[in-house]
């Protein structure tokens, strides 16, 4: 079980890492690639190999975040060193899966595999709706116990906003028609 999930985290980050517009999300998903390769070193049972794994890649994505800024930099003045953008050739597997294939795989990795959606889904959802349930519970069961059933207290009342406001309005009508003696006098 360990191993599969290192070998999916390690497929999926890989995949994603290819269609990534900046270099620190690239970055970033690189960095999933090798955990899931430490993850399977692990569940194979090569934990010293992983340990050296974990201590070498550290170092390597330190560098390479801390390079990343000025690597951009420095590809735009090696094109202008030759004079033309430099070329990439089709990777092995572009050349190997036809090109629907191709073309789901990258949608597939650009969507980030659809996880956002499937966590909103069959997640956040859920837990939402047993929260709502939960707070549903508790003021039924604090109106029982306060013998209220959602009514309010010895006469007190619910303000809206409009009554707020008048009331405001009320008050500072007040203040300007009242002297600065009157307010003395009030006071003392």
């Amino acid at each position: 079980m360990v191993i599969t999930v290192g070998v999916a985290s390690a497929i999926f980050g890989a995949i994603a890492a290819r269609v990534q517009s900046d270099v620190k999300s690239a970055l970033a998903f690189a960095s999933l690639t090798q955990v899931g390769i430490i993850i399977c070193e692990i569940g194979c049972g090569l934990r010293y190999i992983a340990l050296i794994h974990i201590i070498g890649h550290a170092c390597l994505r330190t560098l390479q975040l801390l390079r990343a800024p000025t690597l951009l930099q420095d590809y735009n003045r090696l094109e202008n060193a030759i004079g033309a953008r430099l070329t990439k050739g089709q990777s092995f597997w572009a050349k190997l899966l036809p090109p629907g294939v191709s073309l789901w795989i990258y949608r597939f990795a650009l969507e980030r595999g659809y996880f956002d959606a499937l966590l909103s889904d069959y997640v956040a959802q859920p837990l939402l709706r047993i929260f709502r349930w939960c707070n549903a519970a508790e003021r039924r069961w604090t109106d029982w116990l306060s013998g209220t059933n959602g009514q309010p207290v010895n006469g007190a009342c619910e303000l809206n906003t409009d009554d707020v406001v008048s009331r405001r309005k009320t008050a500072l009508q007040l203040a300007n028609e009242w002297s600065e003696a009157d307010l003395i006098e009030e006071l003392f």
